[in-house]
């Protein structure tokens, strides 16, 4: 019986977390959307170039390697989003 409720809470979470995306990915398409594409693609690659420059300045460089590797991922990630948005 507890592992029928427990599936019921699981199930429940779930579907309740996947509202929640649903409504923040429409309210980040919106978003997208709204902004003139050079102007975001800009910003995104400012963002990218701000954030190598203060690594390189203040950490040693197999640390900034490791987080540069994840920024990186991180922007290829939005960059993949942002392609998706505008269906090109």
């Amino acid at each position: 019986m507890e592992s029928i409720l427990a599936d019921l809470k699981r199930k429940e979470a779930s579907t309740s977390l996947l509202k929640e995306m649903e409504e923040i990915a429409s309210k980040i398409r919106a978003l997208i959307v709204g902004m003139p594409a050079k102007d975001l693609l800009g910003y995104i690659y400012a963002q990218r170039m701000m954030s190598m420059r203060a690594e390189s300045d203040t950490i040693s460089s197999s640390v900034a390697f490791d987080n540069s590797k994840e920024a990186l991922n991180e922007t290829q990630f939005l960059l993949e989003y942002v392609h998706s948005v505008f269906g090109i």
